[in-house]
């Protein structure tokens, strides 16, 4: 037996019948990654929080996900990376439950009042892996910790906010409110008294500067290799800024190589995949180069204004 299709909320009950039953042999993720189409499926939607009528259909149903409102959503937004291999919030939970990560911690996006989160049977809660919150000053945020330890203790810049236990089997989730102040955001998980792991969230330094890194800084003079960069917006400490949305990123290409595409994980950001630019999603944007068939360097620059360049070269042999 299989699960062929399993939902991330539902992602702890599903592996609890693998390890338990010699039969279950595994699931299959619903998605691994995000994809053209199916518009806005997997995207947490906000709407007024405001009581149902009497008589409409209880909760928000599937049509506020399968719906020409998604416009201008134009991926599903169901993995567990992004379109261009980012892991998401969804992933490192289970991680967690997949017994792969000791412990994950993760911040809800602070939600407007009046308003309310919906989620997607095949979506996550609108969270990140980030304690750099900007205009919330001394707003209470929701800061979730995934582990199976048996206690979990939050820290901020020093000070305890509070403690909870985990059961560990029917629940890997420790919650938290916690008034936004910069600093250290840790988490320290024990079991018997002793601590076993921890995880801290750090806030970022204002951007200074592009940074590019390359999968690979040697490709083949073959027209189907490709070289993909990732280019980040970083802070002094080279940090990367999770805040930076819609910083334009220009890129040019010179020598033994040619753009092929570049992207980024916004699900709403209708821009050409061909154009030598990109605005960065989360602090994050992606170009692929394509080699001639002579060997030589690709050289990359990248751009943004107010933000210190970048270049890197790509070797073609």
């Amino acid at each position: 037996m299989v699960a062929t299709e399993f939902m991330p909320l539902y992602s702890l009950d599903n592996w609890k019948m693998v390890e338990k039953y010699p039969y279950v042999i595994g699931n299959f993720a619903w998605v691994v990654m995000d994809y053209l189409g199916e518009a806005g499926v997997g995207l947490s939607r906000l709407v007024p929080d405001v009581p149902e009528k009497p008589g409409s259909r209880k909760g928000d149903g599937l049509g506020a996900f399968f719906s020409r409102d998604s416009w201008p959503i134009f991926n599903d937004y169901q993995g567990d990376i992004d379109l261009i291999g980012n892991m998401k919030p969804r992933y490192y939970h289970q991680l967690v439950v997949w017994r792969k990560s000791p412990v994950e911690m993760l911040v809800h996006r602070p939600i407007p009042t009046g308003m309310k989160e919906i989620v997607s049977p095949w979506g996550w809660p609108d969270e990140l892996k980030s304690w750099s919150w900007p205009g919330h000053e001394k707003e209470k945020l929701q800061v979730h910790v995934y582990t199976r330890s048996k206690l979990v203790k939050l820290e901020l810049n020093g000070k305890v906010i509070g403690e909870q236990t985990v059961d560990g089997e029917n629940s890997i989730t420790a919650t938290f409110e916690v008034p936004y102040e910069q600093g250290n955001l840790v988490a320290r998980c024990s079991d018997n008294g002793k601590e076993t792991t921890s995880q801290t969230l750090k806030t970022v330094d204002k951007p200074t500067a592009i940074r590019l890194t390359a999968d690979r800084s040697v490709i083949r003079t073959n027209r189907n290799d490709l070289a993909y960069i990732t280019t980040e917006v970083v802070d002094a400490s080279g940090e990367v800024i999770p805040y930076a949305d819609d910083v334009k990123v220009k890129f040019e290409i010179s020598g033994q190589g040619k753009l092929a595409g570049v992207g980024n994980g916004n699900p709403k950001d209708l821009a050409s995949f061909q154009h030598p630019e990109r605005k960065t999603y989360q602090g994050v944007c992606l170009t692929i180069v394509r080699p001639e068939t002579t060997p030589g360097i690709i050289n990359i620059k990248a751009t943004s204004e107010g933000l210190k360049e970048y270049n890197l070269e790509v070797t073609v042999k």
